[in-house]
């Protein structure tokens, strides 16, 4: 619930609510392992994924205190670090508990679905204007109760995957015992809260996370659909591929509107952005052992604006990637230790050897922690704290289940 009140107040992307979010994200992982009490195995098995990342952290506190732009930005910066090393932390333990992490993702396919409603309504009483606050370029485009039209683009498509999932366990649920109320409710839950999450995401007009989480509904459908269908024939086979192609299709052209248009201007964006990007990794590589400083970017981009870039640069917050905004502000240790703990992560999901559909959710959740990453690699996704905080608890949720999937089956 606190992510998602965080996701309501503008992603929590201001200096004091980022600061409170911080704080609050902190003390509820504090008291969400003192609850659970997971075993003592757990983080010993989690120590080459959490100690890159503490490792980061610390590197990070050096420039922020050192020369960073003013110490009220280095702070928060440091305190959105730890609060989501937190929720990950947070993660762990809830991913641990057999069974808990079900109960996780039904609430947050419960409060996803009320999320994008909320979103939705909002656009219908003020397109303009989100809780009054003017989206100044983005006014022509939908941002949910977020001012970035791309960051709320992600947060839809990753309340999708989930609910993609969490769809697929009920349905493995029901065998045997019919539909009871509660768990038909859920489906119906969940079939809608694709159904919006993904029209949502199209609103938006984000081609990145519109893409990726097409891709990802698509493939989680696709993946338990294989074996059976590896046993009915070729004909079958080519019959679901064009069943997936002409939804997809469909889809497009139900919205056709508002993504038509952005990606008629793709060619014009992409080269806007790759001249931004090279702009600020020549940046970061100036400074590229501790970088400019842990929420120095807005202050760095608009000491370097020239005329040939400020018609680009000039409302810049972020890099639009997250591997060179993170060496912009803390320089490049950081993101390679922080890759580290990505790969450390990867080996121990290879490693449960559940990453098929044998278990739905953690393939979903998987799948959402993917999608961030990606829409990261080209937009500002992970510099909004709500956002991050969210990425956190599922990627800490993914790995926990992952650890214990290794000795034990895992309980759905």
């Amino acid at each position: 619930m606190l992510v998602f009140a965080q996701l309501v107040d503008l992603g929590a992307n201001t200096t004091l609510f980022s600061a409170i979010s911080a704080v609050a994200d902190v003390m509820v992982a504090i008291i969400v392992v003192i609850l659970l009490r997971p075993d003592p195995v757990l983080w010993r098995s989690l120590a080459s994924v959490i100690v890159p990342i503490i490792a980061a952290l610390l590197w990070a506190s050096i420039p922020s205190f050192g020369h960073g732009p003013t110490p009220i930005s280095a702070t928060v910066g440091l305190a959105n670090l730890a609060g989501a090393f937190a929720c990950l932390v947070a993660g762990f333990a809830i991913g641990a508990r057999m069974g808990l992490t079900r109960r996780f993702i039904d609430v947050i396919v419960v409060l996803g679905l009320a999320y994008i409603i909320l979103s939705l309504g909002l656009r219908q009483e003020d397109p303009l204007h989100v809780w009054g606050y003017d989206k100044g370029l983005a006014q022509q485009r939908f941002t949910g109760t977020l001012l970035n039209p791309n960051a709320a683009a992600c947060t839809f498509g990753v309340i999708a995957v989930l609910a993609v999932g969490r769809l697929q366990v009920a349905v493995r649920q029901s065998t045997g015992r019919g539909w009871p109320i509660p768990l038909l409710a859920m489906a119906m839950i969940c079939v809608l809260t694709i159904a919006l999450g993904l029209a949502a995401c199209a609103l938006t007009g984000s081609r990145a996370s519109l893409v990726s989480s097409i891709v990802a509904v698509v493939a989680l459908f696709a993946i338990p659909a294989r074996r059976r269908l590896r046993s009915r024939g070729r004909v079958r086979r080519v019959i679901m591929a064009v069943a997936i192609a002409l939804i997809c299709a469909g889809f497009f052209a139900f919205l056709q509107a508002p993504v038509a248009g952005r990606f008629e201007t793709f060619s014009i964006d992409a080269a806007d952005r790759w001249m931004a990007l090279t702009h600020h990794l020549a940046l970061a590589n100036r400074a590229p052992w501790f970088g400019y400083g842990l929420g120095s970017f807005p202050t760095v981009n608009a000491a370097h604006l020239t005329p040939a870039n400020v018609d680009i640069l000039w409302n810049f917050g972020a890099v639009h990637n997250i591997v060179v905004q993170t060496a912009f502000e803390a320089g490049w240790p950081f993101p390679c230790l922080m890759a580290v703990a990505v790969i450390a992560g990867i080996r121990i999901l290879v490693r449960a050897r559940k990453l098929d559909s044998a278990d739905p959710l953690m393939l979903a959740q998987t799948f959402a922690v993917t999608l961030v990453f990606a829409c990261a690699c080209v937009d500002i996704t992970l510099s909004i704290p709500a956002l991050v905080a969210l990425t956190a608890v599922l990627s800490g949720t993914v790995l926990g289940r992952a650890d214990r999937a290794r000795s034990s089956q895992v309980v759905v």
